[in-house]
Parts: C-alpha cells; structure tokens; sequence
C-alpha cells in the first residue's frame, strides 16, 4: 500500500516538473512583437503550437505572432470608428499610456495576432496587424473583406518603404501597421471567412 502510495506520488512529481519544463519560455527566446514592449509582461510558451501566454497589469494574454501568417484559422475581421474620432489609432502598449505607432481608417481590414482579456473589470484589447485583402485566400469572393478593399493607413515613423505584403514562407513584411486597439474598436467576422 505504501509502496504504491510512493509510485504515485512519484509519478505527480515527474508530470508536474515535466509540464513546468514545457512551458517555460526558452532563455534568450524573444518575446512575441505584441508584447515586447510592455514593461514586467511575464510568457510562458505553451506546448503546442507557437502561442504564448502572459500575464499583465491584471490582463491575460494569448499571443502568437505567427497568427496571421496566411493561417486558416486566423482572427479577421475590421476596424470600427466609435465616438467623434477620424481614425482608430493602433498603440505599442495598453490599456493606457501608449503611443500610436499608426492611424487606421474605419473599416480597415485586420487580422488579430494577440488577445489581453482582464475579468475585473471587464476589458478586451487586441493586437491588430493591418494586412492586404488579396493576402488571404479566404477573401476571394467573399463580401466580408471584399470591401472597401485594402485602405491606407499612416504610420507614425518612418517604415521601410516596401508594401506590407506575405512572402513566399507565408510571413508578413514590409511597412504592416500593428498595434493594440480596445475591443470596442473591433468588428471580428463571427463565422470567420
């Protein structure tokens, strides 16, 4: 009885300093560009897949910078102006205290890379990466993101002069505005395109 009583015990101790290994965030790995700039964020990369979970300022967040990377799964879905604004501005760090690293347009298509969900008080943000329209074969014919089409959005530094665009190994270069906007600025597309 305690023999088997010592196997099992054995064998939580293995599971849990097991899982604890797989999810610790390897030394020297960078963080995932929605989060490295925000101050005391903690990661742990999670075993499956390429997404991170962290902690911050009370949010939870799930990122993944591999999420819109021509995914079939990917979070789409577009900008929606709210109050007397003339464009939602997309923000290196949140929920306060950010600069605007771009000014987007109403409508504008995106694709979600990051989720900070916090449960008390309630409040969503997400990290939105501005991508073209015609990048992602689910668009084709369909009316979700077929209009108005790929708007112009202003960055706020100097980019690298080359069009946001998807490279033959399925990531995202160029000048592709990226930042944290509130929930309440985000019509996500519900049944997905």
């Amino acid at each position: 009885m305690i023999s088997r009583f010592l196997l099992t015990l054995t064998f939580l101790s293995a599971s849990i300093v097991g899982a604890a290994s797989v999810h610790a965030r390897p030394e020297g790995q960078p963080l995932p560009a929605s989060v490295a700039k925000l101050a005391g964020v903690q990661c742990d990369h999670k075993s499956e897949g390429w997404s991170y979970e962290c902690t911050y300022q009370g949010y939870v967040i799930s990122a993944d910078d591999r999420a819109c990377d021509g995914a079939d799964d990917a979070m789409y879905g577009d900008l929606g102006l709210s109050g007397n604004k003339s464009h939602i501005a997309l923000l290196d760090k949140f929920p306060q205290g950010g600069s605007t690293v771009a000014e987007a347009a109403d409508r504008q298509f995106i694709c979600v890379s990051a989720k900070a969900k916090r449960a008390s008080p309630y409040d969503v943000w997400y990290y939105v990466v501005a991508i073209p329209v015609a990048s992602v074969k689910a668009c084709k014919n369909n009316s979700n993101c077929g209009a108005p089409g790929d708007l112009p959005v202003k960055l706020t530094k100097q980019g690298t002069g080359q069009p946001c665009h998807l490279t033959a190994q399925k990531r995202y270069a160029g000048d592709c505005a990226a930042g944290w906007v509130n929930a309440a600025e985000v019509d996500l597309y519900s049944m997905g395109l």
